[in-house]
């Protein structure tokens, strides 16, 4: 590239009231994804395909109305000055702060992502009750590097943020004017990979937290269901379990389950709640290979790779404690008493498929709402339009795959019977 990056960012702020000029039409090229009549092609791949491509283009669209109204922004802190962002801007008629980065080579572009995230957590400073979505980061950028791609991917998808990335590109290399910024898309390899690590059972960790059997608080009487206000309680704690969740930026989902009352003279903790979530060192293995040259990297301080290996087996094993302390914090805030007693709780944790095999439990058991998280409530919600909208063209009691379906929303989001249909689908399991 001929120019600088003083001039290219010159020559941005030029168009600063007509930022739209320097965008090319791209919303053409993000393809609305079209499933098969009989929905054998819903798969994990698909669905995150079609998610990036949805909040790609309302993210696209949005920035067609940017008004950039700070160069060289210097990000100020207790009177001393620190870093500088390239622009920020406002959006026409839509709420919002839009951080502009400018990098024009690959060798800039790896600093791209720390850059925009100091100037993130300052500006919360500076608005204190910013949400997620009150910020919108577009990186201008070739977009080269995988660790500036794979940075934005996941930031879209696990992270949810908003950000984009734009591409500089020349119509004539010698002339500056020609610049116009192309849609950056990731492709469908990079995306195969982000399914595979989003619905690899090796990469869930379970934890059940179970408490005692009482009938004058929690359990019906025997041969009895529990009650609407049982199920309103049980609800109530998976409900706590998973804001605390996505609190935590876990990704996975929780329910409360019940067994027969007949069982309680055998098993005597018969309440239970299962947290199930991604965990991101058991991601990281299968996501990226952790041989020599990454563990090097890794372990800086020159571990040899047998302890190596033994620092990062007990980073993953002992992440489903994360669980264990927001299922605890939960069932043990629910189960206190006035007079300050709590119920005896026990645990367990349990990998995916064991997990699989105690939802044989469920022919014994009273299963309660489930409160998918992060990533795994998206895919789910995003099932469920493709669902409806096969029902819409074949009717309820006819779709391919349920056969029957509710008629409203709610009742398909809040089924745990649904929910393990998806999680089978995403898995393609029999």
């Amino acid at each position: 590239m001929k120019f600088t990056e003083k001039e290219i960012q010159n020559y941005i702020w030029s168009k600063r009231d007509d930022f739209s000029v320097l965008l090319q039409d791209g919303c053409c090229e993000i393809e609305k994804p079209f499933f098969r009549e009989d929905l054998s092609d819903l798969n994990a791949n698909s669905l995150v395909r079609h998610r990036l491509n949805k909040k790609i283009k309302a993210l696209y669209s949005k920035i067609f109305g940017l008004n950039l109204f700070g160069c060289e922004v210097p990000l100020l802190q207790a009177g001393n000055s620190t870093i500088r962002t390239d622009f920020l801007a406002s959006f026409l008629d839509d709420t919002g702060i839009a951080v502009l980065e400018l990098k024009k080579s690959s060798q800039t572009e790896r600093q791209a992502f720390t850059e925009l995230l100091a100037y993130s957590n300052h500006l919360t400073t500076i608005f204190p009750t910013m949400s997620r979505d009150d910020i919108v980061y577009v990186l201008i950028s070739p977009m080269e590097t995988r660790i500036a791609r794979d940075a934005v991917i996941q930031s879209l998808t696990f992270d949810n943020r908003q950000i984009i990335a734009l591409v500089p590109d020349f119509e004539d290399p010698n002339d500056i004017t020609t610049l116009k910024l192309k849609l950056w898309m990731p492709s469908d390899s990079e995306l195969a990979e982000l399914s595979a690590v989003a619905f690899n059972g090796s990469n869930f960790s379970v934890c059940k937290i179970v408490w005692e059997h009482n009938e004058e608080w929690w359990n019906p009487d025997k041969h009895e269901n529990p009650s609407p206000h049982h199920i309103y309680k049980f609800n109530t704690i998976a409900s706590q379990a998973s804001q605390l969740m996505e609190e935590a930026g876990i990704h996975g989902f929780s329910y409360c389950s019940q067994l027969w009352s007949e069982f309680s003279e055998l098993l005597p903790y018969t309440n239970s709640l299962v947290i199930v979530g991604l965990n991101p060192f058991a991601v990281a293995r299968s996501h990226e290979s952790l041989d020599s040259a990454t563990m090097e990297h890794f372990f800086p301080n020159g571990l040899d790779p047998v302890n190596s290996e033994y620092v990062y087996e007990s980073l993953e094993t002992i992440w489903s404690s994360q669980l264990f302390r927001i299922g605890r914090r939960v069932v043990e805030s629910a189960t206190k008493t006035l007079d300050g007693n709590e119920g005896h709780i026990d645990q367990t944790f349990l990998d995916w498929k064991s997990y699989q095999d105690q939802l044989t439990e469920a022919i014994c058991s009273n299963n309660f709402l489930v409160r998918p998280t992060g990533m795994i409530r998206d895919l789910f919600e995003d099932v469920k339009d493709a669902d409806f909208s096969a029902c819409r063209r074949v009717g309820l009691e006819n779709h391919p795959i349920h056969a029957d379906m509710p008629y409203l929303g709610v009742d398909y989001l809040s089924s745990l019977n649904y929910f393990r249909q998806f999680i089978v689908r995403m898995f393609n399991a029999d």
